[in-house]
């Protein structure tokens, strides 16, 4: 099997909006995931 080259992270955390990390969701994240999907496909 071929060894990836790059690794790419999307945070998808979902937490309260109190919380204090925040939350990755609300920031756009499943729609920047969706796009390397689509991209890299």
């Amino acid at each position: 099997m071929k060894r990836f080259e790059k690794h790419i992270f999307v945070c998808e955390n979902k937490r309260p909006d109190e919380h204090p990390r925040g939350c990755c969701c609300d920031k756009g994240s499943k729609e920047i995931r969706a796009l390397f999907k689509k991209r890299l496909a």
